[in-house]
């Protein structure tokens, strides 16, 4: 078998080191520190005005996911001044959306491919609670967002407010 002695033994003769491609790195603005302290007190007093426990306190984020997944690492030649990673150029992706409360749980999410049947979806099994749809363009519509709220999100805020012994109308904060 191979071992790591010897990848390295191999690598140092034939002058090749391990490089990692790059990109340029997201600035936060000036302001973050303040913002984001506005942002948790807008929070803090819509959960304590309306008394929401952390149950019913939801955040969720959408993120587009590569299909086929690449590594920006490769071997390359000392020296080169030009490294290239096979498939990083391929933007096949869909789009996840992941949601968790603030107790800590996390909910089904949304996995969003591109195509108009669900012919374009992977050949897999999903679990039942997920839910899986497309767009044409496999980015989130508003179409895609009211199916999420529908079946995932509406299902999950009314099995905890019976739980929680709460009135049907006790608000939950999604953000």
């Amino acid at each position: 078998y191979i071992t790591k002695d010897w990848v390295d033994s191999f690598r140092r003769r034939h002058n090749i080191v391990k490089r990692k491609a790059t990109k340029t790195a997201r600035k936060l603005p000036e302001d973050f520190a303040t913002l984001k302290l506005a942002f948790h007190e807008r929070i803090r007093t819509c959960v304590t005005t309306h008394k929401i426990p952390p149950q019913l306190v939801l955040n969720w984020d959408q993120t587009g996911t590569k299909l086929v997944p690449v590594n920006s690492w490769t071997l390359e030649e000392r020296g080169s001044k030009q490294v290239s990673v096979v498939g990083k150029d391929d933007k096949r992706e869909i789009t996840l959306l992941l949601a968790v409360s603030a107790a800590g749980t996390l909910l089904p999410p949304q996995g969003i491919y591109q195509g108009k049947t669900k012919a374009c979806h992977a050949k897999v099994k999903f679990p039942d609670d997920w839910n899986v749809t497309q767009t044409e363009s496999h980015w989130s519509t508003e179409a895609a967002m009211l199916e999420y709220i529908d079946k995932i999100i509406i299902p999950y805020v009314k099995s905890w407010r019976e739980e929680l012994d709460l009135p049907a109308d006790q608000p939950a904060l999604a953000k």
